[in-house]
């Protein structure tokens, strides 16, 4: 049975060995695992779904779903070369654990109107990994979006991506999403 293992192993950024910790296994069998020289059985779907933090039915790889033909690496100078082998098309997925998005809705510092913008949603604890990045962030549950500059224990700035514009205190951050993923359109 074809398997998704390796994709979300690399998308949470682990080796085979860190995986294999993990599992209490060795980055051998991980290996095999991933490259289905050993059958995946469902107590080890279980078990690597508990590890990543997915769903068991998201490491279940179905033919082509939301498969798109790769056609090569663009280099600067506009030449096309072919791809990597195994590297023929990719997924259009987010790889988050909680995906929480935003639409555009003006054309405003690096964004245009009508960009999606798609967050992983993390607790207020972790926010401060997460300095310097845009984010969606939730406080006394209100909305904002923008860099997160600074951290406190009962504030926070945000820096809102328009040129010019001062900083916004939060009070109290519920959650925030770092950005993960932008999808622009171009019709």
């Amino acid at each position: 049975m074809k398997t998704r293992l390796r994709h979300f192993r690399t998308r949470r950024g682990l080796t085979q060995g860190d995986l294999a910790r993990r599992l209490g296994t060795t980055a051998a069998t991980i290996s095999r695992l991933e490259t289905a020289d050993m059958t995946v059985s469902t107590d080890w779907l279980e078990k690597f779904a508990s590890a990543l933090d997915v769903a068991v039915s998201d490491l279940i790889a179905t033919p082509d779903e939301g498969a798109v033909l790769l056609a090569g690496l663009l280099a600067p100078d506009g030449g096309v070369s072919p791809p990597a082998p195994g590297e023929t098309s990719l997924t259009l997925d987010v790889a988050v654990r909680e995906p929480v998005a935003l639409r555009i809705a003006g054309t405003f510092g690096p964004y245009l109107s009508g960009d999606l913008l798609v967050g992983s949603k993390h607790a207020a604890g972790e926010a401060a990994q997460f300095a310097g990045r845009d984010c969606i962030l939730s406080a006394g549950g209100t909305v904002r979006f923008g860099k997160l500059v600074s951290i406190g224990k009962e504030d926070s700035l945000v820096l809102v991506p328009i040129a010019g514009a001062e900083a916004v205190r939060l009070d109290g951050i519920d959650w925030l999403a770092p950005v993960a993923l932008m999808i622009r359109r171009f019709d």
